[in-house]
Protein backbone atom coordinates (compact mmCIF):
# COMPACT_ATOMS: atom_id res chain seq x y z
CA UNK A 1 0.00 0.00 0.00
CA UNK A 2 1.32 3.44 -0.96
CA UNK A 3 1.55 5.99 1.82
CA UNK A 4 3.39 9.27 2.19
CA UNK A 5 5.78 7.49 4.58
CA UNK A 6 6.64 4.77 2.04
CA UNK A 7 7.20 7.37 -0.69
CA UNK A 8 9.56 9.40 1.48
CA UNK A 9 11.37 6.25 2.67
CA UNK A 10 11.92 5.11 -0.94
CA UNK A 11 13.16 8.58 -1.98
CA UNK A 12 15.59 8.97 0.94
CA UNK A 13 17.00 5.47 0.33
CA UNK A 14 17.71 6.58 -3.26
CA UNK A 15 19.71 9.63 -2.12
CA UNK A 16 23.42 9.21 -1.38
CA UNK A 17 23.04 11.19 1.85
CA UNK A 18 20.04 9.12 2.97
CA UNK A 19 18.06 12.35 3.28
CA UNK A 20 20.30 13.79 6.00
CA UNK A 21 20.93 16.98 3.98
CA UNK A 22 17.55 17.30 2.27
CA UNK A 23 16.41 20.93 2.47
CA UNK A 24 12.94 22.12 1.49
CA UNK A 25 14.38 25.56 0.74
CA UNK A 26 16.97 24.14 -1.68
CA UNK A 27 15.76 24.37 -5.30
CA UNK A 28 18.03 21.52 -6.41
CA UNK A 29 16.60 19.18 -3.74
CA UNK A 30 13.02 20.10 -4.67
CA UNK A 31 13.75 19.55 -8.38
CA UNK A 32 15.26 16.13 -7.64
CA UNK A 33 12.26 15.16 -5.47
CA UNK A 34 9.86 16.40 -8.16
CA UNK A 35 11.63 14.24 -10.80
CA UNK A 36 11.43 11.22 -8.46
CA UNK A 37 7.67 11.70 -8.01
CA UNK A 38 7.07 12.08 -11.75
CA UNK A 39 9.22 9.11 -12.74
CA UNK A 40 7.53 6.78 -10.23
CA UNK A 41 3.94 7.90 -10.77
CA UNK A 42 3.47 9.30 -7.26
CA UNK A 43 2.36 12.82 -8.32
CA UNK A 44 -1.36 12.03 -8.62
CA UNK A 45 -1.36 10.28 -5.23
CA UNK A 46 0.18 13.31 -3.49
CA UNK A 47 -2.18 15.73 -5.27
CA UNK A 48 -5.10 13.67 -3.96
CA UNK A 49 -3.71 13.70 -0.40
CA UNK A 50 -3.17 17.46 -0.53
CA UNK A 51 -6.80 17.98 -1.58
CA UNK A 52 -7.99 15.69 1.25
CA UNK A 53 -5.84 17.59 3.77
CA UNK A 54 -7.28 20.90 2.63
CA UNK A 55 -10.81 19.55 3.02
CA UNK A 56 -10.08 18.30 6.57
CA UNK A 57 -8.49 21.56 7.75
CA UNK A 58 -11.07 23.80 6.08
CA UNK A 59 -13.49 25.49 8.54
CA UNK A 60 -16.76 23.56 8.89
CA UNK A 61 -19.78 25.41 7.55
CA UNK A 62 -22.84 25.70 9.85
CA UNK A 63 -25.22 22.79 9.37
CA UNK A 64 -28.06 25.09 8.45
CA UNK A 65 -25.99 26.90 5.83
CA UNK A 66 -26.42 25.83 2.22
CA UNK A 67 -23.42 24.01 0.76
CA UNK A 68 -21.53 26.36 -1.55
CA UNK A 69 -21.50 25.32 -5.16
CA UNK A 70 -18.16 24.15 -6.51
CA UNK A 71 -16.71 26.63 -9.00
CA UNK A 72 -16.94 25.52 -12.57
CA UNK A 73 -13.75 24.85 -14.51
CA UNK A 74 -12.75 27.81 -16.66
CA UNK A 75 -14.35 27.38 -20.03
CA UNK A 76 -12.08 27.01 -23.03
CA UNK A 77 -12.80 29.43 -25.83
CA UNK A 78 -12.04 28.69 -29.46
CA UNK A 79 -10.47 32.13 -29.75
CA UNK A 80 -8.01 31.30 -26.96
CA UNK A 81 -6.91 28.08 -28.70
CA UNK A 82 -6.48 29.79 -32.07
CA UNK A 83 -4.52 32.69 -30.59
CA UNK A 84 -2.20 30.46 -28.53
CA UNK A 85 -1.55 28.22 -31.54
CA UNK A 86 -0.81 31.20 -33.79
CA UNK A 87 1.45 32.82 -31.17
CA UNK A 88 3.49 29.64 -30.99
CA UNK A 89 3.66 28.49 -34.62
CA UNK A 90 2.90 31.82 -36.38
CA UNK A 91 0.16 30.14 -38.45
CA UNK A 92 -3.53 29.39 -37.96
CA UNK A 93 -4.38 25.77 -37.01
CA UNK A 94 -6.21 23.51 -39.43
CA UNK A 95 -9.75 22.55 -38.50
CA UNK A 96 -8.66 19.03 -37.52
CA UNK A 97 -5.84 20.37 -35.31
CA UNK A 98 -8.16 22.95 -33.76
CA UNK A 99 -10.83 20.35 -32.91
CA UNK A 100 -8.31 17.93 -31.36
CA UNK A 101 -6.51 20.58 -29.29
CA UNK A 102 -9.77 22.23 -28.16
CA UNK A 103 -11.13 18.89 -26.90
CA UNK A 104 -7.89 17.98 -25.09
CA UNK A 105 -7.56 21.35 -23.34
CA UNK A 106 -11.23 21.10 -22.28
CA UNK A 107 -10.62 17.61 -20.85
CA UNK A 108 -7.53 18.85 -18.98
CA UNK A 109 -9.34 21.76 -17.34
CA UNK A 110 -12.28 19.58 -16.36
CA UNK A 111 -10.01 17.00 -14.69
CA UNK A 112 -7.69 19.29 -12.69
CA UNK A 113 -8.18 22.24 -10.36
CA UNK A 114 -4.81 23.80 -11.09
CA UNK A 115 -2.88 24.15 -14.34
CA UNK A 116 0.84 23.76 -13.73
CA UNK A 117 3.77 21.55 -14.66
CA UNK A 118 2.78 18.65 -12.39
CA UNK A 119 -0.84 18.43 -13.58
CA UNK A 120 0.20 18.88 -17.22
CA UNK A 121 2.71 16.01 -16.91
CA UNK A 122 0.07 13.85 -15.23
CA UNK A 123 -2.31 14.54 -18.13
CA UNK A 124 0.29 14.00 -20.89
CA UNK A 125 1.46 10.70 -19.38
CA UNK A 126 -1.84 9.12 -20.37
CA UNK A 127 -1.55 7.41 -23.78
CA UNK A 128 -4.80 8.95 -25.05
CA UNK A 129 -3.36 12.46 -24.56
CA UNK A 130 0.17 11.91 -25.90
CA UNK A 131 -0.87 13.23 -29.33
CA UNK A 132 -0.41 16.77 -27.96
CA UNK A 133 3.33 16.07 -27.80
CA UNK A 134 3.54 15.53 -31.57
CA UNK A 135 2.82 19.10 -32.66
CA UNK A 136 5.84 20.58 -34.41
CA UNK A 137 6.62 23.13 -37.13
CA UNK A 138 10.12 23.66 -38.53
CA UNK A 139 11.65 21.51 -35.75
CA UNK A 140 10.08 23.72 -33.08
CA UNK A 141 7.35 22.76 -30.67
CA UNK A 142 7.59 19.01 -30.12
CA UNK A 143 6.99 18.67 -26.42
CA UNK A 144 6.97 22.31 -25.39
CA UNK A 145 3.80 23.18 -27.35
CA UNK A 146 1.81 20.70 -25.25
CA UNK A 147 2.76 22.57 -22.06
CA UNK A 148 2.20 25.92 -23.75
CA UNK A 149 -1.37 25.08 -24.79
CA UNK A 150 -2.32 23.34 -21.52
CA UNK A 151 -0.90 25.89 -19.07
CA UNK A 152 -2.42 29.32 -19.86
CA UNK A 153 0.26 31.24 -17.91
CA UNK A 154 3.21 29.61 -19.75
CA UNK A 155 5.38 31.73 -22.06
CA UNK A 156 7.26 30.76 -25.21
CA UNK A 157 10.93 31.82 -25.09
CA UNK A 158 12.22 33.47 -28.26
CA UNK A 159 15.31 31.68 -29.61
CA UNK A 160 17.42 34.85 -29.67
CA UNK A 161 16.45 36.30 -26.28
CA UNK A 162 17.50 33.72 -23.71
CA UNK A 163 18.17 30.03 -23.16
CA UNK A 164 15.31 27.57 -22.97
CA UNK A 165 12.12 26.81 -24.89
CA UNK A 166 9.31 27.66 -22.49
CA UNK A 167 8.75 29.37 -19.13
CA UNK A 168 6.28 27.83 -16.68
CA UNK A 169 5.48 29.64 -13.42
CA UNK A 170 8.66 31.68 -13.74
CA UNK A 171 10.93 28.65 -14.37
CA UNK A 172 12.55 28.21 -17.80
CA UNK A 173 12.81 24.76 -19.40
CA UNK A 174 14.69 23.45 -22.42
CA UNK A 175 12.76 20.47 -23.73
CA UNK A 176 14.15 17.56 -25.77
CA UNK A 177 12.04 14.64 -26.91
CA UNK A 178 13.23 11.09 -27.58
CA UNK A 179 11.02 8.67 -29.46
CA UNK A 180 11.25 4.91 -29.39
CA UNK A 181 14.45 3.73 -31.12
CA UNK A 182 16.24 7.05 -30.55
CA UNK A 183 18.75 7.67 -27.80
CA UNK A 184 20.94 10.64 -28.78
CA UNK A 185 20.31 14.13 -27.45
CA UNK A 186 21.94 17.02 -29.30
CA UNK A 187 23.02 20.31 -27.83
CA UNK A 188 24.75 23.12 -29.61
CA UNK A 189 22.70 24.91 -32.27
CA UNK A 190 23.71 28.11 -30.51
CA UNK A 191 25.70 26.54 -27.67
CA UNK A 192 29.37 27.55 -27.65
CA UNK A 193 31.31 24.99 -25.56
CA UNK A 194 34.94 25.70 -24.64
CA UNK A 195 35.72 21.97 -24.51
CA UNK A 196 34.76 21.53 -28.16
CA UNK A 197 36.59 24.72 -29.16
CA UNK A 198 39.74 23.36 -27.47
CA UNK A 199 39.36 20.08 -29.36
CA UNK A 200 38.94 21.80 -32.74
CA UNK A 201 41.85 24.17 -32.03
CA UNK A 202 44.12 21.18 -31.34
CA UNK A 203 42.86 19.08 -34.27
CA UNK A 204 43.14 21.83 -36.88
CA UNK A 205 46.39 23.16 -35.38
CA UNK A 206 48.09 19.75 -35.64
CA UNK A 207 46.69 19.31 -39.15
CA UNK A 208 48.04 22.71 -40.19
CA UNK A 209 51.52 21.96 -38.85
CA UNK A 210 51.65 18.60 -40.63
CA UNK A 211 50.72 20.33 -43.90
CA UNK A 212 53.14 23.22 -43.38
CA UNK A 213 55.59 23.88 -46.24
CA UNK A 214 58.32 24.21 -43.61
CA UNK A 215 58.11 20.50 -42.81
CA UNK A 216 56.85 19.07 -46.09
CA UNK A 217 60.05 17.18 -47.04
CA UNK A 218 60.20 14.96 -43.96
CA UNK A 219 59.32 11.28 -44.33
CA UNK A 220 58.40 10.89 -40.66
CA UNK A 221 56.19 13.96 -40.70
CA UNK A 222 54.56 12.68 -43.86
CA UNK A 223 53.78 9.43 -42.03
CA UNK A 224 52.15 11.42 -39.23
CA UNK A 225 50.12 13.37 -41.77
CA UNK A 226 48.85 10.20 -43.45
CA UNK A 227 47.91 8.69 -40.07
CA UNK A 228 45.92 11.79 -39.04
CA UNK A 229 44.17 11.86 -42.44
CA UNK A 230 43.09 8.23 -41.85
CA UNK A 231 41.70 9.09 -38.42
CA UNK A 232 39.76 12.10 -39.74
CA UNK A 233 38.30 10.01 -42.59
CA UNK A 234 37.31 7.19 -40.22
CA UNK A 235 33.55 6.53 -40.35
CA UNK A 236 32.36 4.21 -37.56
CA UNK A 237 29.40 1.94 -38.19
CA UNK A 238 26.35 3.28 -36.42
CA UNK A 239 22.58 3.50 -36.68
CA UNK A 240 22.97 7.26 -36.30
CA UNK A 241 23.49 8.66 -39.81
CA UNK A 242 25.46 11.65 -38.56
CA UNK A 243 28.21 9.50 -37.03
CA UNK A 244 29.11 8.44 -40.56
CA UNK A 245 30.33 11.96 -41.28
CA UNK A 246 34.03 12.76 -41.07
CA UNK A 247 32.97 15.74 -38.94
CA UNK A 248 31.45 13.45 -36.31
CA UNK A 249 33.73 12.29 -33.49
CA UNK A 250 32.35 9.35 -31.55
CA UNK A 251 34.31 7.82 -28.65
CA UNK A 252 35.97 5.18 -30.86
CA UNK A 253 37.26 7.89 -33.21
CA UNK A 254 38.37 10.11 -30.33
CA UNK A 255 40.33 7.21 -28.84
CA UNK A 256 42.26 6.87 -32.12
CA UNK A 257 43.00 10.60 -32.08
CA UNK A 258 44.22 10.44 -28.46
CA UNK A 259 46.52 7.51 -29.32
CA UNK A 260 47.90 9.58 -32.20
CA UNK A 261 48.44 12.66 -29.99
CA UNK A 262 50.38 10.64 -27.42
CA UNK A 263 52.50 9.05 -30.18
CA UNK A 264 53.42 12.45 -31.62
CA UNK A 265 54.01 13.83 -28.12
CA UNK A 266 56.48 11.03 -27.28
CA UNK A 267 58.24 11.56 -30.60
CA UNK A 268 58.50 15.34 -30.12
CA UNK A 269 59.99 14.86 -26.63
CA UNK A 270 62.62 12.56 -28.11
CA UNK A 271 63.50 15.07 -30.82
CA UNK A 272 63.65 18.01 -28.46
CA UNK A 273 66.27 16.13 -26.44
CA UNK A 274 68.45 16.11 -29.55
CA UNK A 275 68.51 19.90 -29.63
CA UNK A 276 71.48 19.87 -27.26
CA UNK A 277 73.77 16.90 -27.78
CA UNK A 278 74.85 15.55 -24.38
CA UNK A 279 76.03 12.35 -22.76
CA UNK A 280 72.41 11.45 -22.13
CA UNK A 281 71.68 11.26 -25.85
CA UNK A 282 71.02 7.72 -27.02
CA UNK A 283 73.96 6.25 -28.90
CA UNK A 284 73.75 5.10 -32.46
CA UNK A 285 71.68 7.92 -33.94
CA UNK A 286 72.66 10.30 -36.71
CA UNK A 287 72.40 14.04 -37.14
CA UNK A 288 70.83 14.63 -40.58
CA UNK A 289 71.26 17.91 -42.47
CA UNK A 290 70.42 19.19 -45.92
CA UNK A 291 73.31 20.25 -48.22
CA UNK A 292 71.38 23.08 -49.80
CA UNK A 293 74.51 24.59 -51.42
CA UNK A 294 75.21 21.31 -53.21
CA UNK A 295 71.72 20.26 -54.15
CA UNK A 296 68.39 20.89 -52.41
CA UNK A 297 67.63 17.15 -52.42
CA UNK A 298 71.00 15.97 -51.03
CA UNK A 299 71.24 15.02 -47.33
CA UNK A 300 74.24 13.99 -45.21
CA UNK A 301 74.56 12.35 -41.81
CA UNK A 302 76.98 12.60 -38.88
CA UNK A 303 76.87 10.09 -36.00
CA UNK A 304 75.73 11.66 -32.72
CA UNK A 305 78.52 9.74 -30.98
CA UNK A 306 81.16 11.60 -33.04
CA UNK A 307 79.53 14.94 -32.27
CA UNK A 308 79.59 14.16 -28.54
CA UNK A 309 83.26 13.24 -28.68
CA UNK A 310 84.00 16.51 -30.46
CA UNK A 311 82.20 18.38 -27.67
CA UNK A 312 84.24 16.62 -24.99
CA UNK A 313 87.70 16.71 -26.64
CA UNK A 314 87.44 19.82 -28.77
CA UNK A 315 88.57 17.88 -31.83
CA UNK A 316 87.47 14.71 -33.49
CA UNK A 317 87.73 13.24 -36.91
CA UNK A 318 84.44 12.05 -38.37
CA UNK A 319 83.12 10.92 -41.68
CA UNK A 320 80.26 12.80 -43.26
CA UNK A 321 78.24 10.38 -45.35
CA UNK A 322 75.51 10.91 -47.87
CA UNK A 323 72.17 9.43 -46.74
CA UNK A 324 68.83 8.52 -48.24
CA UNK A 325 67.11 9.92 -45.17
CA UNK A 326 65.47 13.22 -46.13
CA UNK A 327 64.39 14.41 -42.69
CA UNK A 328 66.52 17.30 -41.41
CA UNK A 329 67.23 16.88 -37.66
CA UNK A 330 66.88 20.60 -36.90
CA UNK A 331 63.59 20.58 -38.78
CA UNK A 332 62.35 17.73 -36.58
CA UNK A 333 63.41 19.56 -33.45
CA UNK A 334 61.56 22.67 -34.60
CA UNK A 335 58.50 20.59 -35.47
CA UNK A 336 58.60 18.90 -32.06
CA UNK A 337 58.67 22.24 -30.27
CA UNK A 338 55.79 23.66 -32.32
CA UNK A 339 53.48 20.67 -32.05
CA UNK A 340 54.16 19.93 -28.38
CA UNK A 341 52.82 23.36 -27.44
CA UNK A 342 49.48 22.34 -28.93
CA UNK A 343 49.35 18.77 -27.68
CA UNK A 344 50.68 19.36 -24.15
CA UNK A 345 48.08 22.05 -23.42
CA UNK A 346 45.18 19.91 -24.64
CA UNK A 347 46.28 16.74 -22.83
CA UNK A 348 46.81 18.61 -19.55
CA UNK A 349 43.20 19.81 -19.70
CA UNK A 350 41.74 16.54 -20.97
CA UNK A 351 44.21 13.68 -20.35
CA UNK A 352 41.79 10.95 -21.51
CA UNK A 353 38.70 10.61 -23.69
CA UNK A 354 36.66 9.91 -20.54
CA UNK A 355 37.78 13.17 -18.91
CA UNK A 356 37.05 15.07 -22.13
CA UNK A 357 33.52 13.63 -22.26
CA UNK A 358 32.87 14.46 -18.60
CA UNK A 359 33.95 18.05 -19.22
CA UNK A 360 31.58 18.34 -22.20
CA UNK A 361 28.62 17.15 -20.11
CA UNK A 362 29.54 19.40 -17.16
CA UNK A 363 29.82 22.41 -19.44
CA UNK A 364 26.44 21.69 -21.04
CA UNK A 365 24.76 21.63 -17.64
CA UNK A 366 26.54 24.72 -16.31
CA UNK A 367 25.86 26.66 -19.53
CA UNK A 368 22.12 26.31 -18.94
CA UNK A 369 22.36 28.12 -15.61
CA UNK A 370 18.93 28.11 -13.96
CA UNK A 371 17.26 26.63 -17.05
CA UNK A 372 16.05 23.10 -16.35
CA UNK A 373 16.48 20.44 -19.02
CA UNK A 374 13.40 18.28 -19.53
CA UNK A 375 13.76 15.04 -21.50
CA UNK A 376 10.51 13.47 -22.74
CA UNK A 377 10.96 9.77 -23.51
CA UNK A 378 8.23 7.99 -25.47
CA UNK A 379 8.31 4.19 -25.37
CA UNK A 380 5.37 2.65 -27.23
CA UNK A 381 2.39 3.77 -25.11
CA UNK A 382 4.45 4.99 -22.13
CA UNK A 383 5.73 8.55 -21.85
CA UNK A 384 8.28 9.54 -19.20
CA UNK A 385 9.31 13.05 -18.18
CA UNK A 386 12.83 13.47 -16.77
CA UNK A 387 13.96 16.82 -15.37
CA UNK A 388 17.70 17.53 -15.18
CA UNK A 389 18.66 13.84 -15.58
CA UNK A 390 22.25 12.64 -15.70
CA UNK A 391 23.93 12.44 -19.12
CA UNK A 392 26.98 10.69 -20.58
CA UNK A 393 28.99 11.96 -23.55
CA UNK A 394 28.39 10.30 -26.92
CA UNK A 395 30.04 12.39 -29.66
CA UNK A 396 30.85 15.72 -31.26
CA UNK A 397 28.45 16.08 -34.18
CA UNK A 398 28.95 18.39 -37.19
CA UNK A 399 32.26 19.57 -35.68
CA UNK A 400 30.70 21.67 -32.92
CA UNK A 401 27.45 20.12 -31.62
CA UNK A 402 27.63 17.96 -28.52
CA UNK A 403 25.64 14.71 -28.47
CA UNK A 404 24.88 12.98 -25.17
CA UNK A 405 22.83 10.01 -23.95
CA UNK A 406 20.83 9.48 -20.79
CA UNK A 407 22.96 7.85 -18.11
CA UNK A 408 19.93 5.93 -16.87
CA UNK A 409 17.55 5.59 -19.83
Amino acid sequence: MITIDTILKEYFQKREDGGAFFNLNNESDLCDFESFLNENGYSSYLNKKIVEAEEITAPTAPTDSPKPEEPEAPKVSGEEIKNRYKEFFLITPSQDDFDYIFNKVTEYRNQFNSYNLLTAIEFLKRPENAGLLNYEKNQIGQGEFAFYILIPTSKKIAATSEKGDIRIDGQSYEIKRLKMGQSLIRFGTTLDLQTIKDFNFTLYGVQKLLNSKEYKDGKIIEQFKLELDKIIAFKPKSKDIDTGSINSWVIEKLERFYKFLNLVKDYSIEKRKEKSISTSTVSGGNFIFKAADVDKNVYFKIPFDDIKKAFSTGKHVTTIEKTEDTQDTEELVSFGEDISALIDTFLKLYPTVEVFGQNVVSEIMSSHGNVRIMIIVTKTSITEFKINPEFVFYSINQSNRAQVKLKNP
